[in-house]
C-alpha cells in the first residue's frame, strides 16, 4: 500500500502515509515507513525551489501550449509518467491500455516538442559575452585564464538496440550512448551533445558532434585572443576548453602532457589544467570511508552523529546524511534498537530462585 501510494504521488510525505495507514487500521511510525521505503529503493528528498518565470519564458510556454492545445490528454499522461518514473514502454502501455509502440511514438514526439520549445530558455547557445563571463569565472575560482569550459564524455548504459552489432559496445564491456558536455566554473552544463555511439572515444564523439564541427571551423563566437597578465611575452593567446588525454590537441582545446618524466613546468601545467577541469570535490574520501566502516564494525550501535564527531576530529567535515548514504552504499543500514521490556515480579522471583539453587555449584560448571 505504501509503495503504491508513493508511485501514484511521489510528493507524499511520511505524515500522509502514517495517516493513511491509521485509517486502514495499521499503526506505524515515520521511522518504520522510512526504512520500508528505503528497502524498496525509494529515498526522500526536498522539493527544489523553481525560480520565477521571466516574461520571455511565459510567452514561450504560452506559445507551446497553444500549438499543442488539441493533443489528447492521454498523450501527456504517458509522457509525464515516463519522464517522472523511467518505467518501460510496456509498463506504461499496460497502465494506460495502449500499445507499447504507440507509447514509444507519443513519448518521442512530445519529448521532442518540449525540447524544441524550452531549449532556448533552459540551455541557449553561449554567445561571446557568455563565453567571456565563463572565462572570468574560471580565472576567479580556478586561477586558469582564458578558459571557457571543461569538456568530458560520459557513457550512459543502455540495452543494445536490435541488429546494432558493436556500435554501442564500449571499452567497459557494456552498451551505451555517449553524453558529451561542457560545463562552466560552477559545474553548470552549457553545451551538451547526446547520442554518440558507445564504441566512439571522447575524441571521436567530439569530432562527430555539431559542437566539435563548430570548434574546428571557428564558428563558436569565442572571445578574441587576449594577453594573459604576467605572461605578456607570450603575446595574444586564444580562449580554450580543457579536457583529459582522450581529447585531441587543438587551437581552442588543451589537454595535459603525457608521460611521467616531465619537467617542472609541464607538471605545473598539468596540475593547473586538471584543477580547472576537476569535478565537485568528493566529501567522503576512501580514507574517511575506511575509518568510518572500521568504527561501525567495532561498535554496531554507533550513531551517525557519533561518526560525524569522530570524523571531525580527523579534520573530515561531512554531514550526517552523507554518512548514511555512504553506509547504505556499503551495505550497512541504520536500525532502531529494539526496546526490551522490564522484568516482571514473576521473572525476578524465578531468576532469584535459580541463583539460590545454583549458589554452591562449582565454578567450572
Amino acid at each position: 500500500m505504501i509503495t503504491r501510494t508513493v508511485s501514484k504521488n511521489p510528493r507524499t510525505t511520511r505524515g500522509d502515509l502514517v495517516n493513511d495507514l491509521q485509517r486502514a487500521g495499521t499503526k506505524v511510525t515515520k521511522a518504520t515507513i522510512s526504512n520500508t521505503l528505503r528497502r524498496q529503493g525509494l529515498k526522500s528528498c526536498s522539493a527544489r525551489r523553481v525560480p520565477l518565470l521571466k516574461p520571455v519564458h511565459v510567452q514561450a510556454r504560452l506559445k507551446f501550449a497553444r500549438e499543442h492545445l488539441d493533443d489528447p490528454e492521454e498523450d501527456w499522461e504517458n509522457v509525464i509518467w515516463y519522464l517522472a518514473t523511467g518505467d518501460s514502454y510496456r509498463t506504461i502501455s499496460f497502465s494506460y491500455r495502449v500499445g507499447h509502440a504507440t507509447v514509444a511514438v507519443i513519448v518521442r514526439e512530445v519529448a521532442g516538442a518540449i525540447w524544441t520549445a524550452l531549449v532556448e530558455e533552459t540551455m541557449p547557445v553561449p554567445q561571446t559575452e557568455d563565453w567571456r563571463a565563463i572565462a572570468a569565472g574560471f580565472q576567479e575560482r580556478w586561477n586558469f585564464p582564458n578558459c571557457v569550459g571543461a569538456i568530458d564524455g560520459k557513457h550512459v548504459v543502455i540495452q543494445a538496440p536490435a541488429n546494432s552489432g558493436s556500435l554501442y559496445f564500449n571499452y567497459k564491456a557494456t552498451h551505451s550512448l555517449v553524453l558529451l558536455a561542457v560545463v562552466d566554473a560552477q559545474y553548470l552544463f552549457r553545451v551538451v551533445d547526446v547520442g554518440g555511439f558507445g564504441r566512439s572515444s571522447d575524441s571521436g564523439s567530439l569530432r562527430n558532434s555539431a559542437f566539435g564541427e563548430s570548434l574546428r571551423d571557428g564558428s563558436l563566437q569565442l572571445p578574441p585572443d587576449t594577453v594573459i597578465p604576467g605572461a605578456e611575452r607570450l603575446g595574444l593567446l586564444p580562449h580554450v576548453l580543457v579536457g583529459d588525454e582522450a581529447f585531441p590537441l587543438l587551437d581552442n582545446l588543451l589537454r595535459p602532457f603525457r608521460g611521467r618524466q616531465l619537467t617542472r613546468e609541464r607538471r605545473m601545467f598539468n596540475y593547473r589544467l586538471s584543477r580547472a577541469r576537476s569535478g565537485r570535490p568528493v566529501k567522503m574520501t576512501a580514507r574517511a570511508q575506511r575509518r568510518m566502516l572500521n568504527e561501525v564494525k567495532k561498535n554496531p550501535r554507533v550513531s551517525a552523529r557519533d561518526l560525524k564527531k569522530s570524523l571531525a576530529h580527523a579534520n573530515i567535515s561531512v554531514d550526517e546524511s552523507t554518512i548514511r548514504k555512504t553506509l547504505n552504499k556499503n551495505g550497512v543500514h541504520g536500525r532502531t534498537p529494539r526496546r526490551k521490556p522490564l522484568l516482571s515480579r514473576k521473572n525476578i522471583a524465578a531468576r532469584l530462585k535459580f541463583a539460590k539453587e545454583h549458589l554452591d555449584v562449582p565454578q567450572h560448571y
